[in-house]
Parts: C-alpha cells; sequence; structure tokens
C-alpha cells in the first residue's frame, strides 16, 4: 500500500485503523466534527497527486467520496470492523487483503480446536479465553490487527483485513469449531456457508432493527449458542423462537465466573455437543 496521506473520521476509529494497519509513518488525520468537511478539504487540496492514499475511517465513506472525486482524486480506502476497501470509480468497496497465510492444520489426530472470531477490541473475551481450561487449543482469527498484545491468550493467531481471506483460510483449514464473539453477526453469517460448526454469543444489545435480520440467521443456524445471561435467553427465544440446538448461559465479561472448574467442564461438554449437532444449512 502506498504511503498514507489522510485518514479521515472517527478519531477512535482512526486509532485504531493506525495500530491494525502498521501506519507509523507521517500522516494527517481528520476527525469528524462541524468543519471537518472543511478542513479536509484543506488538506487534501493539491496533496493527493504523488501517489499517497486516503483511508476513510467512517461510515461515511460516500460524503468523503463526493469530496475526493470533486477533487478529482479517483481512489480511496475505506476501513471498517477492522477491515479494509479499496474504492474508484469503476467499483465500490472491493475488499483488500494485506495479509497472507498457510493453512491451519492439526499437530495430531487427537487435537481438538477452537477458532475464535472478532476485532481486535475483544478485550474481556481475550482475558476469559486466556482463563478458560478446556482441551481444545485456543486460534485467533482476527479481523484487523497484528500489531496487538493480545495474541498472548491463544495458542494462534491469525489478522486479516477481508472477510474473503478468512473465509478462505478456514475453509481450508482443520478447524473443529468457529466461536463468534458478541457483535460479530457479520463474520458469524459469513461462517454459516462453511460446514463447520458455529458457535455464537448472544447479547441482548445485538437485537437492533438493522441486525434482526444477522441475528434471527445465527440464533436459528449455529451450531451452538451462548447467551450472555438468563435475560438475554428469554428476549432471543421470545423474540426467534426456541431453538433445538446446544445451548449455555455463559457472560465472559465476569471473568471471575469461569474460575472454577465445574465452569471449564460445563463449557467443554457444550463444546463436545456442538461439534456432534448437525446445523441446518442456510
Amino acid at each position: 500500500m502506498e504511503e498514507v496521506l489522510i485518514l479521515v473520521g472517527d478519531a477512535d476509529i482512526i486509532k485504531k485503523a493506525r495500530m491494525d494497519l502498521g501506519l507509523n509513518k507521517r500522516i494527517y488525520t481528520v476527525a469528524e466534527q462541524n468543519n471537518w468537511r472543511d478542513e479536509f478539504d484543506d488538506i487534501i487540496h493539491g496533496k493527493c497527486e504523488n501517489g499517497y492514499s486516503v483511508i476513510v475511517c467512517s461510515s461515511k465513506y460516500l460524503d468523503v467520496g463526493k469530496i475526493l472525486f470533486d477533487e478529482n482524486i479517483s481512489t480511496f480506502y475505506v476501513y471498517l470492523l477492522g477491515l479494509l476497501f479499496k474504492c474508484d470509480t469503476n467499483e465500490l468497496m472491493s475488499p483488500v487483503e494485506l495479509y497472507s497465510y498457510n493453512v491451519y492444520l492439526k499437530k495430531n489426530h487427537k487435537e481438538k480446536n477452537i477458532i475464535y472470531v472478532g476485532d481486535s477490541t475483544m478485550n474481556n473475551c481475550n482475558l476469559a479465553m486466556h482463563n478458560m481450561k478446556t482441551n481444545y487449543k485456543r486460534i485467533r482469527l482476527c479481523a484487523g490487527s497484528v500489531h496487538t498484545r493480545e495474541n498472548e491468550f491463544y495458542d494462534e493467531y491469525y489478522a486479516f483485513t477481508s472477510m474473503k481471506g478468512m473465509q478462505k483460510f478456514v475453509e481450508n483449514s482443520e478447524i473443529d469449531i468457529v466461536h463468534c464473539f458478541p457483535g460479530t453477526n457479520v463474520f458469524a453469517n459469513l461462517f454459516l456457508i462453511i460446514n463447520i460448526p458455529l458457535v455464537y454469543e448472544m447479547s441482548a444489545d445485538n437485537i437492533k432493527n438493522l441486525d434482526l435480520v444477522l441475528e434471527y440467521n445465527v440464533h436459528r443456524y449455529s451450531s451452538g449458542i451462548i447467551y450472555k445471561d438468563q435475560n438475554t435467553k428469554e428476549i432471543y427465544e421470545n423474540q426467534f423462537g426456541i431453538i433445538k440446538q446446544p445451548t449455555i448461559v455463559f457472560d465472559f465479561d465476569k471473568i471471575a465466573d469461569i474460575n472454577t472448574m465445574k465452569k471449564h467442564k460445563e463449557m467443554e461438554r457444550f463444546y463436545d455437543d456442538v461439534r456432534q449437532y448437525k446445523r441446518k444449512t442456510i
């Protein structure tokens, strides 16, 4: 990728993009505010003609794109959910993959493993996985960052900047279970089309109008569901109906809850049941 000239968008997302994409060179940043368009226009005027790039760290990438096109800048990048896309006059939101790995192969025939999917902000979940004592090998599949310390919580760590890259890696690797963290229903729906057992963590915070279809799909078609608490379980069952696949009530945000051997064994039995469950295809 060319040297980055400008990151524009939400300040926190800009910070995460710099980490995820390993952007250490001097760059301009423009945080979204009342006058951000004027500031952005002043910065880019006459400066994007030397092979530099613009990365838009905002859902308002179409608004930014209009400004760029007005400045005769026909190509820019969009960073969303740890993923990177390229936009130009020929194609909008074309996936860009920065990383490449060999497929994962089991070390021996007795190995059981789980690949945990989410972006690099799942700190409580990462700590929970670190403390979880099961016989399953922990593999992390991250949207975005290879520049993170969270890999210390897992046995293996892989980062991607495109959903296509993530799907191809999982589909061709020797994986027993895909476990999607809360709020990752976009990724969970992607993995529903792969013939691998899928576990999804349900949180009542995820039931929003724009998420209903995605949440319904993973609630109905996953191989196993983890509810954050009993209230969440009741909300989802009232919304989508009672399901037949294995379920468990467990809050990964409460790290102390998993520091008992009883809970470890309960989670391991849940994962074992998930492996045996024959889920419906979407």
